[in-house]
């Protein structure tokens, strides 16, 4: 995910998501969102393979920031979403 919108209170479904994808001019990423009592929390897919969320019946996690490459081999972004 790269970004990502969390309000403490429960938004109606897919609220979220199209405010998230009206931010790309085309091709927007697959876009997650999750609810809860917590709030929702909504977030696009980012290029960087291995930061997808976790969910499970008590707990959410995702990362939030990535380490910034300073290489020219980026064979770890994922151009195929």
């Amino acid at each position: 995910m790269s970004d990502y919108i969390l309000p403490t209170t429960p938004q109606p479904l897919a609220k979220l998501t199209k405010a998230t994808e009206s931010i790309y001019d085309v091709f927007p990423p697959l876009i997650s969102e999750f609810q809860g009592e917590w709030g929702t929390l909504d977030g696009s897919d980012s290029y960087y393979n291995g930061s997808q969320p976790y969910e499970n019946e008590v707990h959410i996690f995702t990362v939030i920031g990535r380490p910034v490459p300073y290489f020219r081999d980026k064979a770890f972004y994922n151009y195929e979403n």
